[in-house]
C-alpha cells in the first residue's frame, strides 16, 4: 500500500525559518513502517542560504544519499563559550558544562554525522526520517536535563535571558510555526483555573516554568511521539479525557503533523489529569523542539550556531 501523503503549501517568510523549510505535514509508509515529515517550501526560493553546503539545496541531492561533510558539530580546539554565557555562570557550573556535558553533545553529533535527516523530493521539499528525528530528540532532550540540573532552573531562566539567540529558541519552541503558530503553553494553577500563556508572557514571565515542564516531561515520560489527535494522543498516554476544559477543547484538536503535548505537575496522577494543581501543558511540534533545542544548547556548549542539519545560523 502506498503512502497516502497530503501536502500543504504556504509563503514562507525566510528559508533559514526552521531547518531551511517551510510548512510540515506528514506521511504514514505502510509498507516499511517507517513514518516521514514531509516539508514543501516556497519552490521559487532557494532552499537553503549557506551556498557552500549541500545539505539544504536539493539540487545536489538524489533520495537518500548520505549527508557528506556538511556536518560540522565538534567545536574547533580553543573555542570556548560565548561571553554572555561566561559571565552569568559560575565556575564550577561552566566547568561541569565544559566536562561533562559539551563532550556528549559533540560525540553523538560527532558519530551520527552521516545520519540521514532529510531526504529531499523535490525542488524545496523535504522529509524527515521518523528514526533520526526520534533519535535526535530524545538525546538533545536528554542533554537538555543535564544542563537544567547543573546550572539550575533559576540559572537556566537567567542565562537564557542574558543572550537574545537563546530567548529565541524558546519563543519559537513555544509559539510553533512562525507562519502558522501551533505551539501553546498552558497553566492551570488550581482545578478549573486552566488558561493559555502567552508566547510573550511564557518566555518573559514563566521560563522557569516552561523548563520545568521540559524537564519533567521527558524524565517523567509525560509525552508521546505519535502523530495523533489530541483526544487518541490522551487515552494512549493514560490521561484523563473527561472533564477536559472547554477552553482547551481538548476533542477538537486534530492530528496535526506530530504535534507533541507535555505535561507535569507535582504529585502527576494521570487518572486525575484534569483535577491536578500546578499543572502545565506544553504543545509543540516535534521536529521544531528537536530543531531549536539544538540550537541552544549548540550555542550554549559550543559557541556555534550551528543547526542539527550542520548549517551555520548566525
Amino acid at each position: 500500500m502506498k503512502a497516502r501523503i497530503v501536502v500543504e503549501k504556504s509563503p514562507l517568510r525566510s528559508l533559514r525559518d526552521f531547518e531551511c523549510n517551510g510548512l510540515l505535514t506528514s506521511a504514514q509508509n505502510n509498507d516499511r513502517g517507517e513514518r516521514f515529515f514531509r516539508v514543501s517550501s516556497n519552490a521559487d526560493t532557494p532552499a537553503c542560504t549557506n551556498k557552500a553546503s549541500t545539505s539544504c539545496d536539493p539540487r545536489h541531492f538524489a533520495a537518500f544519499i548520505r549527508l557528506k561533510e556538511s556536518f560540522r558539530c565538534i567545536p574547533p580546539k580553543g573555542r570556548q563559550m560565548i561571553p554572555s554565557v561566561i559571565s552569568v555562570l559560575s565556575d564550577d557550573n561552566r566547568r561541569l558544562l565544559e566536562d561533562v556535558v559539551a563532550p556528549k553533545f559533540n560525540a553523538y553529533f560527532s558519530f551520527t554525522k552521516d545520519l540521514i535527516r532529510s531526504i529531499p523530493l523535490e525542488a524545496g521539499v523535504f522529509i524527515y526520517p521518523d528514526n533520526s528525528l526520534n533519535s535526535d530528540l530524545n538525546f538533545l532532550w536528554l542533554i537538555f536535563t543535564d544542563v537544567h540540573e547543573i546550572v539550575g532552573r533559576p540559572g537556566l531562566a537567567e542565562l537564557v535571558k542574558c543572550e537574545p539567540f537563546f530567548q529565541q529558541q524558546f519563543f519559537q519552541i513555544v509559539e510553533g510555526d512562525r507562519n502558522n503558530p501551533n505551539g501553546e503553553f498552558w497553566h492551570q494553577a488550581k482545578p478549573g483555573t486552566l488558561t493559555q500563556i502567552s508566547t510573550h508572557d511564557a518566555v518573559n514571565g514563566h521560563l522557569e516554568s516552561l523548563f520545568r515542564t521540559l524537564r519533567n516531561g521527558f524524565a517523567h515520560a509525560h509525552w508521546l511521539y505519535e502523530n495523533l489527535s489530541a483526544s487518541d494522543y490522551w487515552k494512549k498516554r493514560g490521561w484523563e479525557t473527561a472533564d477536559a476544559p472547554v477552553s482547551f477543547n481538548l476533542s477538537q484538536r486534530p492530528r496535526k503533523n506530530y504535534l507533541t503535548y507535555i505535561a507535569d505537575a507535582p504529585d502527576f496522577d494521570e487518572h486525575r489529569f484534569w483535577k491536578l494543581e500546578d499543572l502545565r501543558i506544553l504543545i509543540t511540534p516535534a521536529h521544531l523542539l528537536r530543531y531549536h533545542l539544538h540550537l541552544f544548547l549548540s550555542f550554549l556548549l559550543t559557541g556555534q550556531k550551528l543547526d542539527v542539519f550542520g548549517i551555520d545560523q548566525k
